[in-house]
């Protein structure tokens, strides 16, 4: 049966289907309004977590998201609170140990207040850096955590590390696995508690410990909700696998799965390097080729051909018109005829002439318009397929220049 608080924290849900817009991706990484009301007004006189899992884009490269993420952090720490575990996901382990390969980094900031959060999301600074988040994130889940009734013995509350204001303790060669759980409606909850009584004396002959054990409480961007989440550091992921395939854990096994809907289970270490370091973006664009259009596409190509050195390399129809291209050193030229429906007129407006430029982007083409769009510029035409292995987008320059952006997988 679902409560009536459940039924509220639904409605804060975000959508599961994949973003297919620009529009439809900011509302699945962005903090929506509905999600700030609700922490405007709730209960406020204790510390909390802002679990974040991130998933990058492109997948395991944080060059965009780390710009974004050292001014989030420096943030974090003008409000007094601070940050005390992140690292990155371990990826391609054994799929029997049932982990999601999807997220690239765990971030575990200590918040003060639930007003603390807030100051961090109007900082002026934190608000100049969300482009960057926007187009290095591809997926995102953030998570509003209390203390409650901890299922397993920790040696960590939210409380304690408000209080002690110091790191998460840990070897950088440890992992720490972190784990959402949803209760099965039906004595999932009470299940869960005989599965921990059973699994901790497993995790401390492995070596390890369970740190945190708390509530999971608003779903702040996250397509799901969660019941607990749970922290537990190993020494190594052979200690974690020896202790999975014991068959003390197996037969344990059978009250977790008999008490879970659902998990989501991210092994991490701080060992793990990015496969990426931060850079300027973009880097290595070149022009790609430059565009005419012409009343006689044939004789001007000719022209550019037969006085300028150029070579006639591909000529086509499109769209009803000539349209052949001509081979410089380093750059194409582009020229085509007046195609159906177009009207091409003296200055302002469509003319004959130089119709645009072309910029080749090298790599993450949809991160890098995702960037511009977010930065205000106009798109006169959104990314789209380009043939079988390419991308094209228009985007409108000062004094009304027009500029294509190509990617080509080759």
């Amino acid at each position: 049966m679902v409560t009536s608080h459940e039924s509220e924290l639904t409605k804060l849900l975000i959508p599961k289907d994949t973003a297919k817009t620009f529009q439809q991706h900011l509302a699945k990484t962005q903090v929506s309004d509905a999600v700030l009301k609700v922490l405007e007004t709730a209960p406020d006189t204790k510390p909390f977590i802002m679990l974040n899992l991130v998933r990058f884009r492109p997948h395991r490269d944080p060059t965009l998201y780390m710009r974004y993420g050292v001014v989030a952090g420096r943030g974090v720490d003008v409000q007094g609170s601070y940050t005390p575990y992140f690292a990155s996901a371990i990826h391609d382990l054994d799929p029997s140990f049932g982990f999601d390969n999807s997220w690239d980094e765990i971030t575990v900031p200590v918040y003060s207040r639930l007003a603390s959060y807030g100051l961090v999301q109007s900082n002026t600074d934190y608000q100049a850096a969300l482009p960057d988040r926007v187009a290095g994130t591809f997926q995102r889940h953030l998570y509003a955590l209390r203390d409650g009734e901890p299922i397993f013995s920790p040696t960590l509350s939210i409380q304690k590390l408000h209080d002690d204001q110091k790191g998460i303790p840990h070897e950088k060669s440890d992992v720490l696995i972190g784990e959402f759980l949803r209760f099965k409606k039906s004595n999932g909850r009470e299940t869960f508690v005989q599965f921990a009584k059973a699994v901790a004396p497993l995790i401390e002959k492995a070596g390890g410990e369970v740190l945190l054990s708390v509530e999971a409480d608003i779903p702040v961007v996250s397509e799901e909700l969660w019941d607990h989440f749970t922290l537990t550091r190993y020494s190594s992921m052979d200690a974690f696998e020896t202790m999975f395939r014991s068959d003390d854990y197996i037969e344990a096994g059978r009250l977790r799965r008999a008490a879970l809907e659902a998990t989501i289970a991210v092994p991490t270490s701080q060992a793990v390097e990015h496969e990426a370091q931060p850079k300027q973006v973009p880097q290595g664009v070149s022009v790609d080729h430059i565009h005419l259009v012409s009343h006689d596409a044939k004789a001007t190509a000719a022209w550019y051909q037969d006085k300028l050195g150029g070579k006639i390399i591909q000529s086509d129809e499109v769209d009803g018109a000539p349209q052949i291209n001509v081979a410089f050193e380093g750059v194409n030229v582009t020229v085509r005829g007046k195609r159906k429906g177009e009207n091409p007129v003296a200055k302002p407006g469509f003319q004959w002439g130089i119709d645009h430029f072309g910029l080749r982007i090298p790599k993450d083409y949809d991160a890098f318009c995702d960037h511009l769009k977010v930065q205000g510029v106009k798109f006169t035409m959104d990314p789209r397929d380009f043939g079988d292995q390419g991308k094209v987008a228009y985007i409108e320059a000062p004094d009304g220049v027009r500029v294509e952006l190509v990617y080509y997988e080759t």
